[in-house]
């Protein structure tokens, strides 16, 4: 959620000064704000400290940001009216037939990757796939297009090392593809969008 406005994480000293120093508690942010997970798990509220050039130190526990008043007001105001959706619902590509365009799907993302269009889902060559990921920049493959084709080989990575199989429901007016392992299923494409969101790319499956 900071990753979308300028923050800059409070060391335990600086938090300790702020709480100790004086400055005027913002109660209005505060609220807006709410109580937050600490390291522990466990609720804790939010205390929000006025500070110079319109900027609030926002503490949780023993947790600190120091970020920009007006963006941070901004953000939990849009927090407060938003409507959840579900994350597939902005990609045309996850359909019913989702799994049997899987061989066409990798070969549009190797095309991307200016990798061989025959790559395997091997480990040796999801590695190649993830360094040509990160390469170009993960966040990149969040977009339309790109997100489908990654998540087809990611899950066919899977399906393949760990002997499941595809499974796609239709929920909340989208078709979810998971790969099923020994009755679980696995939501491949969250675990992948959650990676790619913090600039990041999934791992190899553990073959079984």
């Amino acid at each position: 959620m900071l990753r979308r406005i300028d923050s800059r994480p409070l060391t335990a000293a600086q938090i300790h000064d702020i709480r100790t120093s004086g400055v005027v508690r913002d109660t209005e942010s505060e609220q807006l704000a709410g109580p937050q997970a600490a390291g522990d798990g466990t609720l804790v509220p939010s205390e929000v400290y006025r500070l110079p050039g319109g900027r609030v130190a926002w503490i949780w526990g023993d947790e600190g940001v120091d970020v920009e008043h007006d963006a941070f007001a901004s953000l939990f105001r849009s927090l407060a009216t938003y409507e959840p959706r579900h994350l597939l619902r902005d990609y045309p590509g996850f359909t019913k037939d989702f799994t049997r365009n899987i061989p066409a799907l990798i070969e549009q993302l190797a095309a991307r990757l200016g990798l061989a269009r025959d790559i395997s889902v091997s480990v040796l060559d999801f590695e190649k796939v993830s360094r040509r990921v990160r390469e170009l920049g993960p966040e990149k493959f969040l977009e339309p297009g790109l997100f489908e084709p990654l998540t087809a080989y990611v899950g066919e990575h899977m399906r393949k090392q760990r002997k499941g199989r595809w499974s796609v429901e239709h929920t909340d007016g989208v078709y979810e593809p998971c790969v099923v392992i020994r009755g679980e299923r696995y939501p491949v494409f969250k675990e992948l969008y959650e990676a790619l969101d913090e600039n990041d790319m999934v791992g190899p499956a553990q073959s079984v």
